[in-house]
């Protein structure tokens, strides 16, 4: 639900549609390009994973390299105390700035997706390397999307009443015209 929110925000501000018109058209693009969105999304929380542990460890470590330091060196008997301290409110502030890395690339790729439906054919504003980038996963997606359009649910054998239904004529008076 929260992906979902996320989109629907970014498609707003893109176009300006309403907030429940914008989830579904940014639901129908995303489907569109699963397999991109795999590909980024699998690679994106990997690294914003490793940059949490490896924010909250260099600064671990430089806190313990400063508490050896002369000026501040103590009596202290152990520093796993202090130091766990410090893991887990940097580990805090990176999970916080890493949420706002992780907007930017859903917002970057969102814009990507909506340049490469709407410039098919002439030039797209993405860079060329980004192009290339998402590129390699185009035709697994497009061949995902088509094989979930095509799978339809079988219609319900017509009964006598559906029979006569169809033979019917329509109903014009929703529509105001004479027969």
């Amino acid at each position: 639900m929260d992906k979902v929110s996320k989109n629907a925000l970014i498609w707003t501000a893109l176009y300006g549609d309403s907030f429940g018109s914008a989830a579904c058209h940014s639901f129908k693009l995303l489907w569109r390009n699963a397999m991109r969105v795999a590909a980024i999304n699998i690679v994106a929380e990997y690294l914003l994973t490793f940059g949490k542990f490896f924010v909250a460890a260099v600064t671990t470590l430089i806190a313990v390299l400063i508490y050896e330091c002369e000026p501040y060196r103590s009596d202290m008997s152990s520093y796993i105390v202090p130091a766990c301290f410090i893991f887990i409110i940097a580990f805090a502030i990176a999970w916080l700035v890493m949420l706002v890395y992780e907007a930017i690339i859903d917002t970057i790729f969102l814009c990507f997706l909506v340049d490469s439906e709407k410039n098919k054919d002439g030039i797209m504003m993405a860079s060329k390397s980004l192009q290339a980038l998402v590129g390699k996963y185009e035709k697994n997606s497009a061949a995902l999307s088509v094989k979930a359009d095509t799978t339809t649910v079988m219609p319900a054998p017509a009964g006598p009443a559906d029979a006569d239904a169809e033979s019917a004529p329509l109903n014009t008076a929703a529509t105001g015209e004479q027969q």
